[in-house]
């Protein structure tokens, strides 16, 4: 049976992002799973995933959630596969 988790992790804001736009940020947390975001053009978007990691979140956190299952299903000869997609440095490893 194929399952497909899709989650993003917002990382915390740099010291240059700071210096040069303080501590606004684009995106809100309603919850786990929920976010939104603002755009001063385009008003606020909110989008769902399966789980949001917020700044505050560690990397064990995400592995657990994401990674662990797929690594004990391998570990059992079933296929798995994580994909990330984000800014260099950012994070994904």
């Amino acid at each position: 049976m194929s399952h497909i988790t899709v989650s993003a992790r917002f990382r915390p804001l740099s010291s240059k992002e700071r210096r040069d736009h303080g501590d606004n940020v684009s995106v809100q947390s309603l919850d786990s799973e929920t976010s939104v975001f603002k755009d001063e053009k385009e008003g606020d978007f909110t989008f769902s995933f399966d789980k949001v990691f917020y700044q505050g979140s560690e990397q064990l956190d995400v592995y657990e959630f994401i990674v662990q299952p797929i690594v004990r299903d391998a570990v059992n000869a079933i296929n798995g596969t994580v994909i990330t997609y984000g800014q260099t440095k950012a994070g994904k490893t």
